[in-house]
């Protein structure tokens, strides 16, 4: 029976119970035992009460850890420690405000059963309500494609990947966000295999906030910022600049190729033209070392 560890880090209540009640359809075929490791990082005992009133069912164990130190990296690496004392086969990683469908597991296995030098597989994230600007944001990978980086929102890998005390999540995205496309991104410098699932997504529950011009524009600044000091911590300073060089030229190229269709398609084509210019300004900015003070 193959082990799974489900990873969660939450200072939600309401969101982490989404994720809970979502796994609880989870079908395992007899061929899977779950258990689930939370990290509580927020400021009241709410999640702490919530996890003692669970009733296992399907999990084989619930294992709840307390974190008082802000900041989304360390909440993960806090999850990396403890499991490396749990016995087990497999980690995964989700959000705490995702559901997820009831085959997630078998549709994952049945990619590291073809493929079997892939080490991890991961998929995509939608909105529970129909939102261009989310859908614009979403990475366009190809189904069972080989990629070189991945979400922790979305993924399954093998534990033994994280013997290694030395993989963690860097602390110094801390504030800017992107640890979770670092921390793979090493892994496939490594020479770990990440493949694409593009039929085996989870959903998140769509926020107001995020249907507006403002939000989407911000974004894309905070993602390109963050994609400054990945490549930079990937492949060092004077390779990760001539990437990011790379990249300023190719979303500025891009974005002029987009607004050609503008008499086409006039909102779509302006929000990715807009979507490849500011992205192109912010690794630009970013090289100077000009960076957003917050996650967006």
């Amino acid at each position: 029976m193959v082990k799974i560890l489900i990873c969660i880090c939450s200072n939600d209540i309401n969101k982490l119970k989404i994720t809970i009640t979502s796994l609880y359809k989870l079908s395992l075929l007899g061929r899977f035992k779950v258990s689930i490791l939370v990290v509580d990082n927020s400021s009241n005992n709410k999640i702490k009460n919530y996890i003692k009133s669970i009733k296992k069912k399907k999990f084989n164990k619930i294992y709840y850890f307390f974190h008082k130190e802000k900041g989304i990296p360390l909440v993960r690496n806090r999850c990396l420690i403890e499991a490396r004392k749990i016995n087990g086969d497999y980690l995964c990683f989700f959000d705490d405000d995702l559901k997820i469908g009831k085959n997630w597991l078998i549709n994952n296995f049945q990619i590291l059963d073809k493929f079997r030098n892939c080490s991890i597989v991961s998929g995509p994230q939608n909105s529970s309500k129909k939102n261009i600007f989310y859908e614009l944001l979403k990475p366009e990978f190809k189904h069972l494609e080989k990629i070189s980086w991945c979400p922790t929102n979305n993924v399954i890998f093998k534990k033994n990947i994280i013997f290694d005390k030395n993989i963690k999540f860097d602390t110094r995205l801390n504030d800017i966000g992107g640890s979770d496309q670092l921390f793979f991104k090493k892994l496939y410098l490594k020479g770990y295999e990440i493949r694409w699932n593009n039929k085996n997504f989870v959903i998140e529950k769509n926020q107001i906030t995020r249907e507006t011009l403002s939000w989407f524009l911000k974004r894309n600044y905070r993602y390109a910022s963050s994609g400054v000091l990945i490549d930079r911590y990937s492949y060092g300073l004077f390779k990760g600049l001539i990437i990011s060089i790379i990249k300023i030229f190719y979303n500025f190229l891009l974005s002029l190729y987009n607004f050609l269709f503008f008499p086409f398609k006039p909102k779509i084509s302006l929000l990715k033209s807009l979507k490849n210019l500011v992205r192109a300004f912010s690794i630009l900015i970013g090289i100077f070392g000009i960076f957003p003070q917050r996650y967006i």
